[in-house]
């Protein structure tokens, strides 16, 4: 037998013990990690279970309802309108959700404007013919940006001659800026007219769509389509 060369009882003394920690590692992973009986890493998937998924989910799809298009410019984040207060054409207050099943329509004007306001009232009386019973269920209200002038006596008798349920609102002078800015729109009195010798006012001439949970859905330029301004109140008057 050979000797056994200088230093191996050494080697032989360390090697041992590295086996087996080597062996108590392999059960350590072997405890926390067992091997699926389907082999490393993989799983079993049948078939017809992928094809009954891509039916269900094809399917899914083809009953979500479409998303609507709007005629008008729609607010992506749906804000609240904000709160009209003064003397009203009406006598009550105005509120977007005392009736839940009612949509709003607001507009800022005055009776002596000489082109924007009437156009924009001509097509809104035009839609209320046009919705028949169901025009009972919307709430036009015309927010007047020239207090000082426009009475409510004035105001009602302007609105009657486009559809007489038409609501005129008379703001206090002071709050008008704000409630303006809240809607986004404004107001000024430009140089008077030389033909007349009366004030001017510049103003948004943009129509405002309300639904009956008080919340801004779409906006109109004055030159709104009939048709168009028709199919949103109509789409809403369905969620209502």
């Amino acid at each position: 037998m050979c000797p056994s060369p200088p230093g191996a009882a050494v080697y032989d003394g360390l090697r041992r013990p590295y086996g087996i920690i080597r062996a108590s590692m392999r059960k350590s992973r072997t405890a926390v990690a067992p091997r699926s009986p389907l082999g490393r890493g993989r799983v079993s998937v049948h078939p017809r279970a992928v094809a009954v998924t891509v039916c269900l989910a094809s399917f899914l799809v083809a009953c979500s309802p479409a998303a609507y298009e709007w005629r008008g410019t729609a607010y992506q984040r749906t804000p609240p309108a904000p709160a009209i207060d003064g003397e009203t054409t009406s006598g009550s207050p105005i509120s977007f959700v005392d009736r839940s099943d009612a949509v709003s329509l607001v507009y800022f004007g005055y009776t002596a404007c000489p082109d924007y306001c009437p156009a924009t009232l001509a097509t809104s009386a035009r839609m209320f013919e046009e919705l028949g019973p169901d025009a009972d269920r919307v709430q036009f209200v015309f927010v007047t940006v020239d207090p000082s002038r426009d009475t409510v006596d004035v105001l009602r008798a302007y609105l009657a001659g486009f559809e007489p349920r038409f609501i005129g609102v008379r703001p206090a002078v002071e709050a008008l800026p704000d409630l303006l800015a809240g809607y986004g729109a404004s107001a000024f009195v430009e140089a008077p007219s030389q033909a007349s010798h009366e004030h001017v006012i510049a103003h948004t001439t943009r129509l405002f769509l309300v639904d009956s949970s008080g919340l801004l859905r779409a906006h109109y330029a004055f030159d709104v389509p009939r048709e168009d301004l028709l199919a949103d109140v109509r789409h809403l008057l369905g969620e209502a």
